[in-house]
């Protein structure tokens, strides 16, 4: 026998026949989506991609946004509500199958220097990837240009919108003092550059 423990779950008012997305984002929010197999006067929309906000500690949550498409009933072969549009086993009308979020450069959630120990916290890639994918650190003098080539760093992108770790250890560069520019990049050379002091 196997068993599943339920954590959460957000209730979405219909039944969509086949599986959608409903994936993590670095802001532990879940990006979904659903397609309705029966249009009802409050769900009439043919598909919808959403945001949900959970709740702290509890079951549900709130939609934070919601884009939706609707199609005229007629398309659907209906006249009024509730408006089955299965055919067999396929939607009438708009459908899909999966929502990506993408932002324009990596997140990197904090950077800390102390003790000859450089650490990035909270480091996602521009999207949810489920294969591996290539990140590099880069650490520059103050807010220059001048790289500390010694410190170059080359890591994995955690998948699936999950969290990624790099700590840089080196006493002898990272001393008490030292102002350093972090620079975070992928492989589409996108970066995000943060400035910190080490202790």
């Amino acid at each position: 026998e196997s068993y599943v423990k339920e954590m959460w779950a957000y209730n979405l008012s219909h039944y969509s026949p086949i599986y959608g997305d409903a994936d993590m984002t670095p802001s532990s929010n879940v990006l979904a989506n659903s397609w309705p197999d029966t249009l009802t006067d409050t769900s009439a929309f043919d598909f919808q991609a959403l945001l949900v906000v959970p709740k702290s500690n509890a079951m549900g949550g709130r939609i934070g946004w919601a884009l939706r498409v609707y199609s005229d009933l007629e398309a659907h072969g209906c006249t009024g509500y509730p408006c089955t549009r299965i055919d067999g086993s396929r939607p009438i009308g708009w459908a899909g199958y999966s929502v990506e979020r993408f932002f324009d450069k990596p997140i990197v959630d904090s950077v800390s220097c102390s003790d000859g120990k450089l650490e990035i916290k909270g480091i996602y890639d521009v999207s949810k990837w489920s294969t591996s994918q290539p990140g590099h650190v880069f650490v520059y003098k103050d807010s220059s240009t001048d790289r500390i080539k010694a410190l170059d760093t080359d890591f994995t992108f955690s998948l699936y919108n999950e969290a990624t770790e790099v700590t840089i250890d080196d006493s002898s560069i990272l001393v008490d003092g030292l102002t350093v520019r972090v620079e975070v990049q992928n492989r589409f050379k996108q970066m995000h550059s943060v400035t910190t002091n080490c202790r």
